[in-house]
């Protein structure tokens, strides 16, 4: 199923219960002085668009490409992690690097269209995922 600016929209829209917009230039804009959340242009969306295509679902909330694996974590009790403390691990046998943190830009939306697809809003709480990422071989 393609993904468009207008089902991110959306899916943004339902989990959130804020009302972005779309600008004349195709960023999405978030203007609520509630939660400062950034703009999204035009160029990171579809990025991101194109990373959630690309996505292979292993469980409900689990996902792959060729590269990496995200699922989210969840719990009894909140996680202590907050942008830029995030806890990672490289094992450089094995060309990986786990990382435990917020979720991805891309694994956050592909969250959310779940979510809206679904019309079941996620709890309140902040979203964590444990990711690995393979190394560039050389």
């Amino acid at each position: 199923m393609a993904i468009t600016t207008e089902d991110v929209v959306k899916a943004i829209t339902f989990t959130t219960r804020m009302s972005p917009s779309v600008s004349e230039s195709g960023d999405i804009v978030i203007d609520d002085a509630r939660l400062p959340i950034e703009s999204i242009s035009a160029d990171a969306l579809k990025t991101v668009i194109a990373t959630v295509s690309s996505y292979d679902e292993l469980g409900e909330l689990s996902v792959v490409t060729k590269t990496s694996y995200e699922v989210l974590v969840q719990g009894d009790r909140h996680l202590i992690v907050a942008r830029g403390n995030e806890f990672s691990l490289d094992d450089s046998q094995a060309g990986l690097t786990y990382r435990l943190g917020y979720g991805s830009n891309s694994y956050v939306v592909f969250l959310a269209l779940k979510a809206h697809r679904a019309k079941r809003r996620a709890p309140a709480t902040p979203l964590y995922s444990l990711a690995a990422h393979a190394h560039e071989r050389q």
